[in-house]
């Protein structure tokens, strides 16, 4: 479970997702909503159930409400990602339910410093680099994005080597 914070901006992050993480991350978003409004006694039963409640971005989505929000958002546009690259608008109910669910409960705002559930040699102050960094190193098998360009960031050249 995890958050990729590769832009700061959900909707430019949104875009960054390999497609593998554009059809598993937005489960795995409402998974940590589902935990951590169940954690404040929410019994909605469209919500999943509890789990990894000690995980680093589900503590962290329950510092504050704009975290959660931002959760929402995250999960939101990943799904507009998601209809974009691959036009099927009737996936995901269940998750577009809990995000608007959100959306409608709480408010956005400043987020508290991100999460990073990483190993520490990639850790930085800059959640955006260090989840650059460690998606370029780590993560080089899930390399594709039917529809998009290839993030500039990662800095491929044409064979999909990193330079």
């Amino acid at each position: 479970m995890n958050l990729f914070i590769f832009d700061k901006d959900t909707h430019e992050n949104a875009k960054f997702h390999p497609d593998k993480y554009i059809v598993k991350m937005p489960t795995e978003a409402c998974q940590v909503i589902s935990t951590v409004l169940r954690g404040q006694g929410d019994s909605s039963d469209f919500l999943f159930k509890s789990t990894h409640a000690r995980h680093p971005v589900t503590l962290w989505a329950a510092e504050k409400e704009e975290n959660l929000v931002y959760v929402a958002q995250y999960c939101r546009a990943l799904l507009a990602e998601y209809d974009y690259r691959f036009g099927k608008k009737d996936k995901f109910v269940r998750s577009r339910l809990i995000s608007n669910y959100v959306l409608g409960k709480f408010q956005g705002g400043s987020t508290s410093d991100f999460a990073l559930a990483m190993p520490e040699i990639y850790k930085n102050k800059d959640a955006v680099l260090a989840y650059r960094e460690y998606f370029k190193n780590e993560k080089k098998h899930l390399f594709n994005w039917e529809n998009r360009e290839i993030p500039e960031w990662l800095n491929l050249q044409k064979n999909n080597k990193v330079s």
